[in-house]
């Protein structure tokens, strides 16, 4: 069986720049015996998955674990070649259950190994708060009641061990590659490339 490489987040740590990347060199990644597959994509990440299991009012209709799982199988079984398979979404890390992710993997993956990349908390909140205001989220509080907002919760974001201890709880430590985004941003991408075991190629 294929090994997986699951990348969960963080959100705000370059994750948009790996997903067009590896979305628009899927051809190229496929030659070194790596699928990006198409299942579960939702514009170039694979968003789709962790929103059907929350109920996310942008999860597509008519989707279901089933439907994963069996489109996973289908892209592999038109893919013999490919050793390695790629999912991505930073809608894993905070949305949806470890247990119920391992479930839709276990039975076609021979190893899984989790891909997590953290921020310095302070320079995450200002980004988060950032795309907040602009994005979809519509945020209309200062930047001082977002800050006291994520430092109140039970379970903080920033909490970054409390977070990857209850992924290590299902998967293991070991399956665990944790990187730092701020060393790593210069060299995202070539670094993303080098844990999968890829060779460098420029992108299309």
């Amino acid at each position: 069986m294929p090994q997986l490489f699951l990348h969960i987040g963080y959100p705000k740590t370059g994750t948009t720049a790996i997903q067009e990347f590896l979305h628009a060199n899927r051809t190229r990644l496929l030659e070194q015996n790596t699928l990006y597959p198409e299942t579960g994509i939702d514009s170039v990440a694979h968003h789709q998955i962790p929103w059907v299991f929350t109920e996310d009012s942008r999860s597509r209709e008519g989707l279901n674990r089933q439907c994963i799982v069996e489109g996973i199988r289908r892209e592999l079984d038109n893919c013999p070649s490919a050793e390695k398979v790629v999912v991505s979404s930073e809608g894993f890390i905070f949305g949806i259950d470890p247990e119920r992710t391992l479930d839709i993997f276990r039975d076609d993956f021979d190893r899984i190994e989790l891909i997590i990349y953290l921020r310095q908390p302070m320079r995450w909140i200002q980004s988060d708060y950032n795309q907040g205001v602009k994005g979809w989220r519509r945020l209309t509080c200062s930047y001082e009641e977002h800050l006291k907002g994520i430092v109140s919760l039970d379970t903080s974001p920033m909490d970054y061990y409390q977070l990857l201890s209850r992924w290590a709880s299902v998967f293991g430590w070991g399956s665990l590659i944790v990187r730092s985004y701020d060393l790593e941003k210069a060299r995202l991408l070539s670094g993303f490339l080098r844990i999968l075991g890829v060779s460098e190629f420029v992108a299309l």
